[in-house]
């Protein structure tokens, strides 16, 4: 594609989301709230750098946090004329790296995956008389191993961060732990984390890996970067080396995976960590009324993100009915008034596809439906 023809893929883009496409050498930083047209972004500069002849597709790793997401991407960078780019999650892409280099490094296959981590915990933890639920601590120890804090270690770290398992001391997570590793290890299985962690220990420790991997991928995009755990910092940074071709774009106000490992001051803190990173904020929002915007913005103040740092968020659609919030006694309360609610849209002419009901957790949504 000529450079006339490539501009094209600018032409629908807002000025913030224009300075994102065409910063095109690394690192960038881009801060990017909700509706802002994150993805549209960095996928027009994924398009865009192709186009012009600053990339080569087959050289460009994006990666996300869900397999829904990767494909999403994967359909607009087809749409945009670039089917070559290699779309995945962090969890896809290290599975791949290392299903390929075991058997060639150590003359033997990677370990399968074991399919259901709570469920073998289930069988553990009634064994040993832990009495907490089996989906908890399996998320504990995830926690654990993305943030590189071994079984023998978990006490003290647990107790560090701050850290507390319903139903289950830690000294009963830590020693689940460690029957849980074993048994992994008897079954000769791996779970998601330890693929990350061997990917990890794979690339620092096998430099003719490292330059075949980095050899492949070029350059790298990292999508929802708010939501990056250590480890996968730190295998974003083994699939750098010592190249600095990097585009991340994330809000740290949507940062909901703490509890995983994640920790959004991996974002806000490249810019420290690459002097020559620029950062580039998105802020208009194309998705909710002002209304809504108003209310998630008011919402969002009382979290800990640093109010400084981000950046106001502007709604470009016009003004809509105000946000309501109506008080009930309990969850049946709550289902009545929804079923009332949804009733009179019906009755005033909304589509019942017009209507939608969001809840926190499928038991509520079992008493609304």
């Amino acid at each position: 594609m000529s450079t006339p023809d490539a501009s094209r893929l600018l032409d629908d883009l807002d000025p913030e989301q224009r300075a994102v496409a065409e910063a095109l050498h690394g690192p960038v930083v881009v801060v990017a709230g909700a509706g802002t047209g994150k993805t549209r972004a960095i996928t027009r500069r994924i398009a865009y750098g192709v186009a012009i002849g600053a990339y080569d597709a087959a050289g460009v790793l994006a990666l996300t946090f869900t397999t829904r997401a990767a494909t999403e991407m994967r359909r607009r960078l087809g749409a945009l004329g670039v089917p070559g780019v290699t779309t995945r999650t962090f969890h896809a892409a290290a599975l791949a790296q290392v299903r390929y280099f075991w058997p060639r490094l150590y003359g033997r296959s990677f370990p399968d995956l074991h399919a259901d981590p709570a469920g073998l915990l289930a069988g553990l933890m009634t064994a040993s008389g832990v009495a907490a639920s089996a989906r908890d601590v399996a998320t504990e120890i995830a926690w654990a191993k993305v943030s590189n804090v071994p079984a023998h270690r978990y006490v003290e770290r647990a107790a560090q961060a701050q850290r507390r398992v319903p139903s289950a001391s830690a000294r009963d997570v830590a020693r689940t732990y460690t029957s849980y590793v074993d048994a992994l290890e008897r079954a000769d299985q791996v779970d998601m984390e330890d693929v990350l962690l061997a990917a990890v220990g794979l690339l620092r420790t096998q430099p003719a890996a490292a330059r075949v991997v980095r050899q492949r991928y070029r350059w790298l995009t990292v999508d929802e970067c708010q939501d990056v755990s250590p480890l996968q910092m730190a295998l974003v940074q083994c699939w750098l080396g010592d190249r600095d071709d990097l585009c991340v774009v994330g809000d740290p106000r949507q940062s909901i995976y703490a509890f995983a490992g994640a920790r959004a001051d991996l974002l806000t803190g490249l810019t420290s960590q690459y002097p020559r990173a620029s950062r580039i904020d998105l802020t208009r929002n194309y998705r909710s009324t002002p209304q809504v915007l108003a209310v998630a913005e008011a919402v969002l103040a009382t979290g800990s993100a640093s109010r400084e740092s981000l950046p106001e968020v502007r709604a470009t659609r016009p003004d809509g009915p105000r946000v309501r919030i109506i008080e009930v006694e309990d969850q049946r309360g709550e289902a009545a008034e929804v079923q009332r609610l949804v009733s009179t849209f019906l009755e005033q002419g909304l589509p019942e596809h017009g209507v939608a009901v969001l809840t926190r957790t499928q038991a509520h949504a079992a008493v609304l439906a």
